[in-house]
C-alpha cells in the first residue's frame, strides 16, 4: 500500500506525458461521433452545403464509422467471406486504397479510433491493435478478457480506452501497456466519453459510472439497483451526460445527479446552446423525427422529419445538421432554423446505429479535411464541400470597342459569376465595371465570393479609352507660318500627334474639294488661292476641330495700262500738254508699286495721273511691281507735243497785170518750216474776187521748205471795177501734228 501513491503519481505523469506529445491538428475525426466526448459535432470552413460528391467506395458488406485523419479514411469492414472484418486505409482525395489488414475474430464487428499517426483497432473478441496510419504496420496489441466486444474504443491524450466484458481499460498508445483496468457492472457496448476529468460509460437500466482517467478509480456511479446486458454510448457536453436506455437521461456530469431527460434513437449532437436529437423508437426499423433543443431548458426549438424514414447518425458541421434516412438521403438542415438546406442521395440505405448488433461494425458519420463520409448498407460516401471558387465571365464593353481596340468615351464592361455548388454570395465591385477615364489597358479586378466562403479575383480584359483628340498641325515654306503670299509652288506638310491611341489617319481637302488622305507632301504648284482644311483622326476615333490654311501662289507680274489724253493732233502728235494715266492689275498678290520714267530720266512711283507740257517727243517707260515682287517687263509710250502752228511766206510775181485777152502767168513763189514736228503738206487756193472759181492744189516743198509754181490767171476786168481785178493767192501749211498757218499774196488786173 506504500507505493500506490508513487504508482498513481507514475500513471498521472505517462497521461501528461502522452498528452504532451498527442497535440493532434483540428479537425480530425478520431472517435465515434468525431471525439472523446462523443458530441457529434466539428467545423470545417469548407464544408458548408451544398456539397459535392467527391467519391464512393462500394464495399458490399456493412461497415463501421470512419475516422478521418492525415489524409486518409480508416473504417472497417465486414468480410465477405468468412468471420471478422478488415480495416481500410482509403485516400481522402480519391477513396484509393492505401493499405488494409484483416483484423480477424469471430464476430463480424470491429471498431477503431485515431491519434497521432496510429490506427487503434478493437475487434470482436477484444484483442486491440496499434497500426501505423501511413502504412499499416503493426505496432502493438493487447488481447483482453476473451469475451464479446463490441463498444467502440476512444482515444484521448495518449491514452486509449475500451469497455468490455466488466471492465474498462485504460491503454498507453505509444506502447500498449495497460494502465489501468477498473470493474464495472454489465460493461458492454458504452463507448467511453472521455474528459480531462473523467471517463464517463453508461450501461442498461442504466448503471452509469464517472471514472479517474488517470487511475480508473470511481468518481462516482449512478445505481439504479438494476442490471442487465448491454448498453449505449454516452454524450458529454457543457457538464451534462446524455445517457441512453430505457429511460433516456440527463445527469450533472460533476455530480451524477439526474437533471433531466430526452429521447433520442441515437447519440445525440450538440453544437452552441442546441442539441440534435433524432426522437423517436429505440429500436431498429424504427423511425424518428430530428429535434433540436435548447441545452439549457431541454425546450424544443424545431423540428425536421425528412422523407418520414429519419434513423441515421446525427452529426453537427459548420452549424448545419445532418441526418440519412432508410431511403438513403442525406440531409442537411439549418442548425439555427431547422430548415433543410440540402439533400443527396447517397444511394442505398443509411444505416441505423444498432449498437447492439455484433453481425457488423457500429456505424456513424464523420467529417474533417473537408469531407463529410457517411457509409450506407453497402457504400463508402465521401462528400465535399465548395473548394472551388466561383467563376466570372466578362461580357462586351458598352459601347463597344472599335476594329482598333479603342473606345473614346467611358465604358462600361459587363460580366457574370457563377458557381456550380453553393453559389455565388457577392460581388466586388459590381457588374458593370465602369471605366471613366483615359489610358491604355485599363484592368479593374472583381473578387467573386461563393456562399462556402472560397473567393477568386479577376482581372478584367484590357480597356482602352482615348478621350482626347489628335493635334494637326501644316507646314509650308517660309519664314513665318503665317504666311500666305507664295512666288514659287509651295510643298505642304501635314503633321499630327496623339499621346494615347495615336494617330490613324490625317485628312485634308483643297478648295472644298473631296476628303483626301494625307500620305505624304504634296505641291501646290499654278498660281492661285488654295484654301487647304485639315484636319486627323486618332485611333479611338476621335477627331481634333477642322483647321484651314489659305495659301496664295503667284508667279506673274502685274500688267500696267496707260493712257494718254490731250489734244490730239495727226501723226500720234498732241497739239497740247498731254496728261499721262497709268492703272495696274494683279488678280493674286496685288499691285504693290507701279513706276515710270520720262525720257531716261529718274525712275518715279505712281501716285496718280502726270502732265507733260514739254514740247517734243517723249518717251515714257513704265511698270508695275505685285506684293510677291513679280516685277512686269518694262513697257514704253511715245508721247509727242507740237502746239506751234508752220511758218508760212508767200509771194506773187508779177504781183500786177494790164487787162488783156491774154491770161497773165503768176509766179508763186515762198517758204513754209516747222521747226518742231515739221511740215507735213502744203495747198494753195485763188480768191477771185468775182467769184468766179479758180485753180487750188498742192505745194510741193523743197526739203529747206521753200516752194515755188505758177499760175495761169485770166487777164479780165469788168466794166466797173476801177481799182482791178483782184486775185488772192492763199498758201496753206500743214505740220505732222496736225497744226496749220497760211500765206497770202494777191495779183491785181488793172
Amino acid at each position: 500500500m506504500k507505493n500506490l501513491p508513487l504508482l498513481l503519481l507514475a500513471l498521472i505523469s505517462i497521461v501528461f506525458a502522452t498528452t504532451a506529445q498527442a497535440q493532434n491538428p483540428p479537425e480530425q475525426a478520431r472517435n465515434f461521433q468525431i471525439n472523446a466526448t462523443h458530441t457529434g459535432s466539428t467545423s470545417s470552413e469548407t464544408l458548408i452545403p451544398p456539397l459535392k460528391q467527391r467519391w464512393v467506395v462500394n464495399f458490399g458488406q456493412p461497415m463501421s464509422y470512419p475516422l478521418i485523419a492525415d489524409g486518409k479514411v480508416y473504417v472497417t469492414v465486414k468480410n465477405a467471406v468468412g468471420q471478422g472484418t478488415t480495416l481500410f486505409a482509403l485516400d481522402t482525395t480519391f477513396g484509393g486504397l492505401v493499405w488494409a489488414s484483416n483484423l480477424g475474430g469471430t464476430f463480424p464487428w470491429s471498431a477503431a479510433c485515431y491519434e497521432n499517426g496510429r490506427v487503434f483497432a478493437l475487434n470482436g473478441n477484444g484483442l486491440l491493435r496499434a497500426f501505423d496510419g501511413a502504412t499499416g504496420n503493426m505496432i502493438w496489441s493487447v488481447q483482453f478478457t476473451q469475451s464479446v466486444y463490441n463498444a467502440p474504443p476512444t482515444v484521448s491524450e495518449g491514452v486509449v480506452y475500451v469497455s468490455g466484458a466488466l471492465k474498462v481499460h485504460a491503454v498507453d498508445a505509444n506502447t500498449g501497456a495497460v494502465l489501468w483496468s477498473s470493474s464495472v457492472i454489465n460493461g458492454d457496448t458504452s463507448s467511453p466519453a472521455v474528459s480531462s476529468d473523467g471517463v464517463y460509460v453508461s450501461y442498461s437500466c442504466p448503471n452509469v459510472y464517472k471514472l479517474n482517467p488517470a487511475t480508473g478509480a470511481k468518481i462516482w456511479h449512478y445505481a439504479p439497483g438494476c442490471s442487465g446486458g448491454g448498453g449505449k454510448t454516452s454524450v458529454l457536453y457543457n457538464g451534462r451526460l446524455y445517457v441512453r436506455d430505457f429511460q433516456d437521461t440527463i445527469f450533472d456530469s460533476e455530480t451524477g445527479t439526474i437533471i433531466g431527460t430526452f429521447n433520442a434513437k441515437n447519440n445525440p449532437a450538440f453544437s452552441g446552446s442546441r442539441g440534435f436529437f433524432l426522437d423517436g423508437p429505440h429500436s431498429f426499423g424504427s423511425f424518428g423525427t430530428l429535434r433540436a433543443r435548447d441545452v439549457n431548458s431541454n425546450s424544443v426549438l424545431w423540428s425536421f422529419a425528412g422523407d418520414g424514414t429519419l434513423q441515421s447518425a446525427v452529426l453537427v458541421v459548420n452549424d448545419y445538421v445532418y441526418v440519412g434516412s432508410a431511403q438513403g438521403k442525406l440531409y442537411a438542415v439549418n442548425a439555427a432554423s431547422g430548415q433543410q438546406v440540402w439533400v443527396t442521395t447517397a444511394g442505398s440505405s443509411i444505416p441505423y446505429v444498432d449498437e447492439h448488433n455484433v453481425s457488423q461494425p457500429t456505424t456513424s458519420f464523420a467529417a474533417a479535411e473537408g469531407l463529410l463520409v457517411v457509409p450506407t448498407s453497402t457504400t463508402l460516401v465521401a462528400y465535399e464541400g465548395d473548394t472551388t471558387p466561383p467563376t466570372l465571365t466578362f461580357g462586351d464593353l458598352t459601347p463597344a470597342a472599335n476594329a482598333a481596340g479603342w473606345n473614346n468615351t467611358p465604358v462600361d464592361l459587363s460580366f457574370t459569376t457563377a458557381d456550380d455548388l453553393s453559389g455565388v454570395q457577392s460581388a466586388e465591385p459590381g457588374s458593370p465595371l465602369h471605366f471613366g477615364s483615359e489610358g491604355a489597358n485599363q484592368t479593374q479586378q472583381v473578387t467573386v465570393t461563393d456562399k462556402a466562403g472560397n473567393s477568386a479575383t479577376f482581372t478584367s480584359p484590357a480597356v482602352h479609352i482615348d478621350l482626347t483628340a489628335p493635334s494637326t498641325q501644316i507646314q509650308v515654306p517660309g519664314v513665318s507660318q503665317q504666311q500666305e503670299l507664295f512666288s514659287s509652288p509651295v510643298p505642304v506638310t501635314l503633321v499630327a500627334s496623339d499621346n494615347l491611341s495615336g494617330v490613324a489617319d490625317i485628312f485634308y481637302t483643297i478648295n472644298g474639294g473631296p476628303a483626301e488622305t494625307y500620305t505624304s507632301t504634296f505641291t501646290l504648284s499654278a498660281d492661285g488661292n488654295y484654301t487647304i482644311e485639315y484636319w486627323s483622326v486618332d485611333a479611338a476615333g476621335n477627331s481634333d476641330a477642322h483647321k484651314t490654311r489659305t495659301v496664295k501662289i503667284d508667279s506673274t507680274a502685274p500688267v500696267t495700262q496707260a493712257s494718254v489724253s490731250g489734244t490730239a493732233g495727226t501723226n500720234n502728235w498732241y497739239r497740247s500738254a498731254v496728261q499721262v494715266s497709268l492703272s495696274a492689275t494683279d488678280n493674286l498678290s496685288g499691285v504693290q508699286t507701279t513706276n515710270y520714267q520720262i525720257d531716261g530720266g529718274a525712275i518715279q512711283t505712281y501716285a496718280g495721273p502726270f502732265v507733260i507740257s514739254t514740247m517734243g517727243q517723249h518717251t515714257v517707260d513704265y511698270w508695275s511691281v505685285d506684293n510677291l515682287n513679280n516685277t512686269e517687263a518694262v513697257h514704253s509710250l511715245a508721247v509727242s507735243i507740237d502746239t506751234v502752228t508752220p511758218v508760212v511766206s508767200a509771194t506773187a510775181s508779177p504781183a500786177s497785170a494790164k487787162k488783156g485777152p491774154t491770161p497773165v502767168t503768176v509766179t508763186i513763189s515762198g517758204n513754209a518750216t516747222d521747226g518742231l514736228s515739221g511740215v507735213s503738206s502744203a495747198s494753195f487756193n485763188v480768191i477771185d474776187e468775182y467769184g468766179v472759181t479758180q485753180p487750188s492744189g498742192p505745194v510741193t516743198l523743197q526739203t529747206n521748205g521753200n516752194y515755188s509754181f505758177t499760175l495761169s490767171l485770166p487777164a479780165t476786168k469788168n466794166g466797173p471795177d476801177k481799182d482791178g481785178h483782184l486775185y488772192t493767192i492763199i498758201v496753206t501749211a500743214s505740220d505732222q501734228a496736225g497744226n496749220s498757218a497760211s500765206a497770202t499774196t494777191s495779183v491785181r488786173i488793172n
